[in-house]
């Protein structure tokens, strides 16, 4: 069992406890540390569910399941490590995957992001979008759904200046809350999915939720010619 190279699933105590002594191995040779997104949280829960991160393997992953047994005895174990983001290089191009989810007691915090990144280097940077999820009825998402998304993307290229290049983002997953989550929300998400995406969201503080507000630094040195591309 490699829990930095793959995803694993499991539904008994025995395989809980392989899978936890795998990852707590990873941790204490300092391949593998807790990780949590302090632009909207400052803690993290006490158990093994959330987010890790391993600098060396450029990979991220999510642990989400039950170990516990019911007040009548019975085994409540089922559960997965996933790799929630990765990055692979395909001739003169780098893939980049990356999954980001948002989900609070507060009403209306939630959305669940999915992107897959294609770069190829390039003198000028250029952002093509690439809608690729539906809704569950099999229509599109509205264009104020899909304005919302991109702009959070398009103002993370701003607060990181990456290479420049061509970026096909291909929006394979776009979930909310259809009655309480906002557009700001979509917005910020989108945002640090895409820094997850480029492997800096872990050393960048921007933009941050903060007692019920949205918070973004104005970035005035960077200007729309930067990426308007015509």
């Amino acid at each position: 069992m490699e829990p930095l190279i793959e995803e694993i699933e499991y539904k008994t105590e025995e395989e809980f406890k392989v899978l936890t002594s795998a990852i707590q191995a990873e941790i204490d040779l300092g391949n593998l540390d807790k990780y949590i997104d302090k632009t909207w949280r400052e803690k993290r829960r006490d158990d093994w569910n959330g987010e890790y991160i391993s600098i060396a393997k450029r990979k991220m992953y999510r642990f989400n399941g039950n170990y516990f047994y019911s007040t009548k005895g019975e085994a409540r174990f089922e559960g997965k490590w996933t790799i929630v983001r990765d990055e692979e290089n395909i001739e003169n191009k780098i893939i980049y995957s990356s999954k980001y989810q948002i989900r609070a007691l507060e009403s209306g915090i939630y959305s669940n992001l999915y992107f897959e990144i294609e770069y190829s280097k390039g003198e000028s940077t250029k952002i093509e979008f690439d809608w690729r999820d539906l809704l569950n009825n099999g229509k599109e998402h509205s264009r104020l759904i899909k304005s919302s998304v991109e702009f959070g993307i398009i103002s993370a290229f701003e607060d990181i200046s990456p290479e420049s290049g061509l970026y096909r983002i291909k929006l394979l997953l776009v979930r909310y809350h259809p009655i309480d989550s906002s557009f700001s929300l979509l917005n910020y998400s989108a945002n640090r999915n895409l820094k997850r995406a480029l492997f800096i969201e872990h050393k960048d503080e921007d933009p941050k939720i903060e007692t019920g507000k949205f918070i973004r630094t104005f970035r005035p040195n960077f200007t729309i010619v930067r990426f308007n591309n015509e």
